[in-house]
């Protein structure tokens, strides 16, 4: 008798097939996890250079005090730290300072984001906010000048006391 051979695969080739396809899902399953680990990563990294430019920059204006400050949480987000190290420049009033804002992982390690830059202090700088300081009038003396350091021939104040310069009258400018 002849035997007839059935179109179909073997067990070896089957067996084969199923080696291929799982070794394969595992990579793939592999691959898949690392790119989420890579996405946690680039998620919160990306987060905590936002929130050390923000933190850095209400020092700079003096919101926050210029002093070193160790591990606190960050008011913004309690799943981030920030700490800050200043030390004092060779020129006074100018200020090196270091800001780090963390996320601890699971594991133990840290998400960090580090920023330093030199920063004069805020005192000494001055803002937009600040008060003018009033400048006490004093009596008109005998030219009509009531700023005290001009003179004038047609009693109009000619002199510099409030940044003026010129004779036309005018403060604030220059020229006629």
């Amino acid at each position: 008798m002849r035997r007839f051979r059935r179109p179909g695969l073997s067990l070896l080739e089957v067996i084969f097939a199923m080696a291929i396809f799982l070794t394969s899902l595992a990579a793939l399953a592999q691959l898949i996890s690392m790119a989420n680990t890579a996405a946690y990563e680039a998620k919160y990294r990306s987060l905590a250079v936002q929130l050390a430019r923000s933190k850095m920059a209400e020092v700079r204006v003096g919101a926050v005090a210029l002093d070193s400050v160790g591990d606190s949480p960050l008011p913004d987000d309690s799943d981030f730290n920030w700490e800050m190290d200043v030390s004092s420049g060779s020129v006074e009033g100018l200020h090196q300072v270091t800001l780090r804002v963390y996320r601890m992982r699971p594991n133990g390690s840290r998400i960090e984001a580090s920023l330093s830059e030199l920063i004069i202090e805020p005192t000494l700088v001055g803002s937009t906010l600040d008060v003018a300081p009033v400048i006490s009038e004093s009596t008109p003396d005998s030219s009509g000048s009531a700023l005290g350091s001009g003179s004038s021939s047609t009693g109009s104040s000619s002199g510099t006391g409030m940044g003026g310069t010129g004779s036309s009258g005018k403060t604030g400018g220059t020229g006629s």
